[in-house]
């Protein structure tokens, strides 16, 4: 053989093995413009969208090559939400991303010829889908957020076993909200506890509401997770502090910032798993082909200072479980 044709053939060689290598990484047929959009700003929220963003990443996605990504905010103004939606679909969006319920519902009743993915969201099945788990709208995917109300109340008897009532402040205007407060109710019944709920309709209204609710003679503050009420949290651990009452919440940045104990779901790997479900998605996937799941794991953390403050004894049983304790 030819020194000139070896030179070319170890060229389509060495061309063939480079094309090899870069196969798993070039697997979208074009950039897709990704609009992902949120109600408020809120720890939650972050932690979802960083989660979202680490799942395309580890799915081999590189924003820029396979996608582009628009991040948009309502600033918790439903008219806002309801413009974003309508300017991604003018904008030619290939894919709506949301992040809360609010986001989900107006996506689900705007959107029917792209795929929605969510993340931080009641079940759709709660919010206007009339399928199943494994049988739903064909263009709706994602990972619902359901907090673990059952294993919280039991986690409050043991710190408070002659408890008679606790409290949350709930927004109306928030069907995850409202379906929350009644989880929550049902939750602590099995427990002998009763659950004093104060509604809240905006922010410059928690704190006034968070007064009401720790003058009702509860032994405890419980704080469902919305939009409106974790985005005011400061005000609500204020009105705590101020009648010395503890606070149990579902979202781990409310441990640094006045609750004694939380019990949250881990909503970065939530978003994680939602945005390997839409890497999917972008590479020919059917979003029909993923059930509706929730968030499984959860996360313990224990602010012994604040507890101690609010005159609440940690058992040594709850702290050996927790996942950080300060």
């Amino acid at each position: 053989m030819g020194v000139g044709l070896i030179v070319i053939l170890s060229a389509v060689l060495l061309f063939s093995d480079l094309n090899r290598n870069r196969a798993p990484h070039s697997q979208t047929a074009r950039i897709w413009k990704i609009h992902l959009i949120e109600l408020v700003n809120a720890p939650a929220i972050e932690a979802s969208r960083n989660g979202v963003l680490a799942g395309l990443r580890e799915s081999g996605l590189e924003e820029g090559r396979d996608y582009e990504l628009h991040l948009l905010n309502a600033q918790g103004d439903m008219t806002n939400l309801n413009s974003l939606i309508d300017a991604a679909l003018t904008a030619q969006a290939d894919m709506i991303y949301t992040i809360t319920t609010p986001a989900l519902q107006v996506a689900m009743q705007k959107v029917h010829d792209r795929p929605v993915l969510f993340a931080l969201a009641l079940d759709p099945l709660l919010i206007g889908d009339t399928g199943t788990h494994t049988s739903h709208r064909p263009n709706v995917a994602g990972v619902y957020d359901r907090s673990p109300f059952e294993g919280m109340v039991r986690i409050i008897r043991q710190c408070l076993p002659k408890a008679r009532s606790i409290g949350t402040l709930f927004a109306p205007s928030e069907s995850n909200s409202v379906n929350f407060r009644t989880e929550l109710t049902q939750a602590a019944q099995q427990e002998g506890l009763e659950v004093v709920a104060v509604p809240s309709t905006s922010p410059a209204d928690v704190p006034d509401a968070a007064l009401a609710l720790v003058g009702r003679g509860i032994q405890a503050i419980c704080q469902i997770n919305d939009n409106l009420n974790s985005a005011a949290f400061p005000s609500i651990s204020s009105a705590a502090e101020r009648a010395r009452l503890p606070i149990f919440g579902f979202e781990t940045g409310q441990v640094r910032s006045g609750a004694a104990v939380v019990l949250s779901n881990d909503h970065f790997d939530g978003g994680r798993e939602s945005g390997l479900i839409a890497a999917q998605v972008i590479r020919g996937a059917r979003p029909a082909q993923f059930p509706y799941k929730g968030i499984t794991r959860t996360r313990l953390m224990i602010n012994r200072r604040v507890a101690a403050a609010a005159g609440l004894a940690i058992p040594p049983a709850l702290l050996s479980r927790a996942e950080l304790v300060e």
